[in-house]
């Protein structure tokens, strides 16, 4: 497009921050865009680097594929310490290639694994199996924000109230522990059969992402500064939940180029 950049603003994509905002206005170019640039759709593979019933690690019996991402997959599987099933986030080898990628993630962590509140995902433990680096963490059986979506839209104010307050109380306990989301979408809201809302995929290793001059986040959800590259803050996190909170009440979704640049623009 021709817009000024520095190297280091680069972004995976090959997008600039200046295209990044426009195309992040309008979904269906972003996604063609990011498509053209080699960042296919993800869809949940039926087969991965684990084999379902085999134990990792002498305690994860692994069950079945939960999905897989740019970071790498994650698993449910049943920790026979804890006696539970957890989710397995199982990071890609290129991802913590180097000692200082490891020790970034092992201080995310520690620093993840004192975030104890009952809307948040919860941490237990970082362990390394056969080359693998597995974050282990709650495993969260409910619905996400755009499933309950596509069954009824928008949503009773009173329902949008209760899942934004839990949800927000969630992103407050991150914030008090130092971390920041980076990456708030409709997507990472879940809400269980008991009626709890969590906060999912919080923190971990996205900072490897941002270390490495990657863009780590969803640029229809991201605040201006994430897409230019900028240092973050829960200011970040906060734009990027009203985004995603506005959803619930808008109809149809906040989806039109216009609607998205009024949001941007304030």
């Amino acid at each position: 497009c021709g817009s000024a950049m520095q190297v280091d603003a680069a972004l995976r994509t090959g997008l600039c921050p200046n295209c990044l905002l426009e195309l992040a206005l309008d979904v269906t170019s972003l996604e063609t865009a990011l498509f053209d640039a080699g960042e296919a759709p993800t869809l949940v593979p039926s087969r991965g680097t684990f084999a379902e019933g085999e134990v990792q690690g002498e305690r994860y019996r692994i069950r079945s594929l939960l999905g897989r991402g740019g970071m790498g997959e994650v698993w449910r599987a049943y920790d026979l310490k804890l006696r539970q099933d957890v989710a397995l986030k199982s990071l890609l080898t290129e991802q913590v290639a180097d000692a200082g990628a490891l020790e970034m993630l092992r201080q995310e962590v520690r620093v993840a694994r004192e975030v104890i509140s009952p809307n948040v995902c919860r941490v237990f433990d970082l362990v390394e199996v056969d080359g693998h680096e597995l974050v282990s963490m709650e495993y969260i059986d409910g619905t996400t924000l755009p499933e309950i979506l596509k069954e009824r839209s928008p949503l009773d104010l009173d329902e949008a109230r209760e899942i934004a307050s839990q949800f927000l109380a969630g992103l407050e306990a991150i914030h008090d522990a130092g971390l920041v989301h980076r990456d708030i979408k409709p997507e990472n809201i879940m809400v269980t059969r008991t009626g709890r809302v969590v906060v999912m995929d919080f923190g971990i290793a996205k900072g490897l992402q941002e270390g490495r001059g990657e863009l780590a986040g969803t640029p229809a959800y991201m605040s201006p500064e994430q897409a230019r590259g900028e240092e973050l803050g829960p200011r970040s996190d906060v734009y990027s939940a009203g985004v995603a909170l506005a959803e619930m009440v808008a109809p149809g979704g906040v989806k039109s180029p216009e609607e998205r640049r009024a949001i941007w623009e304030g």
